[in-house]
This record gives structure tokens, C-alpha cells and sequence, in this order.
């Protein structure tokens, strides 16, 4: 899977397998091959291909990668397990991957719902303040209009008054300019 140096095809590798082995002295890529082959206890097998795959992870990821995809890290950590039964199988690493998949494209569907929301909470919080303010400003409206009003009514007495005094004075007036006709 991983060592692209000895891949071969299913079929053609279960029957030849022992006569690759035996007829060359590596079958492998150092840095790549499982401890198991490097001791010569085993032949190369699906797990040792395991182990390949989980140094290639490790080799292509950078450090940041592996912190930010916690099951990629989990994923060549159990591939490159020194002991070969401890190694997921291909189908289980693919397993564990399209799961890693589905968690992810999870968890980017919340974070978009969050963002959503948080855009919706961001808005309403706006309008609020617009209407707010534009309450405010109603208030200082109404108090500024009550108080024309009330300066309005207050000219509106004392030109009443002044209108009755007038009327007054003019009746007085009147009365004395009688009294002056009579008088002459």
C-alpha cells in the first residue's frame, strides 16, 4: 500500500511471495519497512504493507497536520504498531478514515449552523440597537414636540390675556372718549 518500491498485484504477490524473498536479498524500502521484515522473522504480508502506510502518513503529514486531524495521527500511529496483529487491516483503516470523514464534514456542519446563528445573533442584536435608538429618538421627539406645545399654549394665555387687557383699556377708552363728546 504504502511502499510503492515492492507493490505488486494481490494475485501475482500470494504466489510469488516466497520466491521474491528468497530470491533478493531487500524487498523493501528502508525507513518504510515494518521491524518484522528488518529482523527477517517475516516475510512481507498485508500487515508489513500496514506498516508502510502508517510511516507514509508520517512522512507526507507535518506536525501541525497530524495536532489538527487527530484520527490521521491515531491512524499512522496504529499502522506503524511495532507488532503486525496491533495493525489495522486496509478495510479497517478505510473504515476509520470514511468515519473521520463523517465527523469532519459533522463538525463543519455545526460550525456552519454556529456561524449561522452567530450571524443571525450579530443582526437581531443590531436591529435591537437600531430600534433602540430609534426609540430614543421617538422619546426625545415627543418630549421636544410636548414641550412646543407647551410654549405654544403658554403664548397662546398670555396673548389672551393681553387681548382681554386690551379689550379692557379699549372699553376705557372708549368710556372716556364718550365723556370727553359729552363734555363738549
Amino acid at each position: 500500500v504504502g511502499d510503492l518500491d515492492v507493490s505488486r498485484d494481490v494475485v501475482q504477490r500470494t504466489q510469488t511471495l516466497v520466491m521474491i524473498t528468497r530470491a533478493t536479498s531487500l524487498a523493501f524500502t528502508v525507513g518504510f519497512a515494518a521491524p518484522e521484515l528488518m529482523d527477517g522473522s517475516a516475510t512481507s504480508s498485508f500487515a508489513s504493507d500496514m506498516y508502510a502506510f502508517g510511516q507514509l502518513l508520517n512522512v507526507i503529514l507535518l506536525p501541525d497536520e497530524l495536532e489538527q486531524y487527530p484520527v490521521l495521527s491515531e491512524l499512522a500511529e496504529k499502522c506503524s504498531c511495532a507488532e503486525p496483529a496491533g495493525r489495522p487491516t486496509a478495510a479497517g483503516a478505510l473504515d476509520q478514515l470514511l468515519l473521520a470523514g463523517d465527523l469532519l464534514n459533522q463538525q463543519h456542519e455545526v460550525e456552519t449552523v454556529k456561524s449561522a446563528q452567530l450571524a443571525e445573533s450579530a443582526a437581531m442584536a443590531m436591529q435591537q440597537r437600531e430600534l433602540a435608538l430609534a426609540g430614543k429618538e421617538a422619546a426625545t421627539t415627543r418630549k421636544t414636540l410636548r414641550e412646543s406645545h407647551q410654549q405654544i399654549e403658554a403664548k397662546q394665555k398670555a396673548l389672551q390675556e393681553e387681548e382681554k387687557k386690551c379689550a379692557v383699556d379699549g372699553r376705557a377708552l372708549e368710556k372716556k372718549r364718550k365723556e370727553l363728546e359729552m363734555l363738549e
